[in-house]
């Protein structure tokens, strides 16, 4: 076996004797094909990687539903998946998150980023001067909350302090900015006064206001002339001696301030 060993060695030829017996084409082509296959290689197992990551970084599934239990908000995507969870300090109104045809949770984009916030009216119970709307990012954090209404005195000297209690809101969204508004209407705990705020949607600072004596419990946002530019209605009553009957203010959602003459 030694000795047949020996023989296949010395028939094998040496490097030296292969670079002068191989012709220079091939041994170029040679190296062209391995030099490609490691090429090759490399492509194929870092487009693996990008298909992984697009993979792993899935798009978040937008809100469309809420539900409250106890001290806690759940919000859902269309196929029942929770999103995220927020416990407020105390327990929630139960009834008011019941009632049918009354706003008091939206999702939409506040900022033009693409993400959706969920702006949330927050009545919790045995706090009545703590009732806001709470505004929260796409992960369920809190953005911001707005609490309505301040001390205003009317034409006869009588004082409204707060609280004030949020009863309807609704976005404006306007193609000169990125930035949505936020109109909310808040009635006095016992008495007439009404305030009609304009929040900027990022921050939730107030823009303007307007006072209304009689409770405009209804709000729709529309273009009413064509001209892209939303108008803002608000239904309700007129408290004041001369008229107490329904009523119908509309603004340009850039110009909302001001009072009814009576306070």
């Amino acid at each position: 076996i030694a000795s047949e060993l020996d023989a296949w060695r010395a028939s094998s030829p040496t490097a030296e004797a292969w670079a002068e017996a191989v012709p220079f084409e091939e041994k170029v082509g040679r190296r062209t094909w391995l030099r490609y296959g490691t090429l090759g290689g490399l492509l194929v197992a870092a487009s693996a990687s990008v298909f992984v990551g697009l993979k792993l970084r899935r798009v978040p599934k937008p809100p469309t539903a809420y539900r409250v239990d106890g001290a806690t908000l759940t919000v859902h995507a269309d196929d029942g998946t929770a999103l995220w969870r927020h416990t407020f300090p105390v327990e929630l109104i139960p009834d008011v998150y019941r009632t049918t045809g009354w706003r008091v949770c939206m999702f939409t984009d506040l900022d033009g980023d693409g993400k959706i916030e969920t702006l949330f009216l927050y009545f919790p119970v045995d706090h009545p001067s703590e009732r806001s709307l709470v505004c929260f990012n796409p992960n369920g954090t809190p953005r911001w909350e707005f609490r309505p209404g301040k001390m205003v005195t009317d034409n006869m000297g009588r004082q409204f302090d707060p609280p004030y209690w949020p009863n309807h809101f609704d976005v404006v969204h306007s193609r000169g900015t990125r930035t949505a508004r936020v109109v909310v209407s808040s009635n006095h705990q016992y008495s007439f006064a009404d305030q009609v705020a304009l929040l900027d949607g990022k921050t939730g600072r107030l823009l303007s206001e307007y006072w209304h004596r009689g409770h405009l419990l209804h709000i729709a946002v529309a273009d009413l002339d064509g001209r892209g530019e939303p108008s803002i209605l608000l239904g309700g009553v007129n408290d004041a001696p001369e008229y107490k009957q329904a009523t119908l203010v509309i603004f340009d959602h850039r110009r909302i301030f001001g009072a009814t003459r009576n306070p």
